[in-house]
């Protein structure tokens, strides 16, 4: 098969799988694919097909681009995109860069591989003035920081447990500062972190 044929095919096989939306946008009200949600078929189509993916950054004309590289024996294709600013408050400079990294492989592979994706931009209404992001009816109110350990640990514990996909901004926290429990974070990253969790 020409390396066209095996993408085609790929494609062919994303379809049919009945890919499941792991991510869920709670604020927007929307599902959406993760990586973990495509990628077995991928790779398994990879390894039968005799091709591979591979993601890297080039430099153009002074801006840097992130490419999805899709290669066999033979030929190659490539799939481009600009890097742009994940938007992610709080976080550390190099937990920023993976938030920008986890999306730029997302955002490749859905274009390369023509994989179904909510269109944030075509649901939104057009006419209406921007809003701030609301959290889900069952999400607690949002209080000021508490000032002892106790009471913000029992705070991040509420917000999270009102919204899941908050987690792994909890887990990221912990790793920054070398915590493997919660209650191993200082009141200043406890605090830090609230903040986080209640602007994301």
């Amino acid at each position: 098969m020409k390396l066209f044929e095996k993408v085609n095919e790929t494609k062919k096989r994303l379809q049919s799988a009945d890919l499941k939306k792991s991510g869920r946008n709670t604020f927007q009200n929307y599902s959406y694919f993760e990586l973990s949600d495509f990628m077995p078929t991928i790779i398994q189509a990879e390894g039968e097909l005799g091709f591979v993916n591979l993601i890297g950054f080039e430099p153009i004309d002074g801006e840097v681009f992130a490419v999805l590289t899709i290669k066999d024996e033979a030929d190659e294709i490539r799939i481009m995109s600009p890097i742009a600013d994940a938007g992610v408050k709080g976080v550390s400079a190099i937990q920023a860069l993976g938030a920008v990294h986890t999306y730029l492989r997302r955002y490749l592979y859905v274009m390369a591989y023509e994989i179904s994706e909510h269109d944030a931009i075509d649901g939104m209404d057009q006419n209406a003035e921007p809003k701030a992001a609301k959290r889900t009816q069952s999400a607690p109110d949002l209080t000021p920081p508490g000032t002892d350990k106790k009471t913000l640990i029992k705070q991040i514990t509420d917000v999270v447990a009102a919204d899941l996909l908050l987690k792994p901004l909890v887990d990221q926290h912990k790793a920054a500062y070398g915590a493997e429990k919660i209650t191993d974070l200082s009141v200043e990253h406890l605090e830090s972190l609230y903040l986080l969790l209640t602007e994301a």
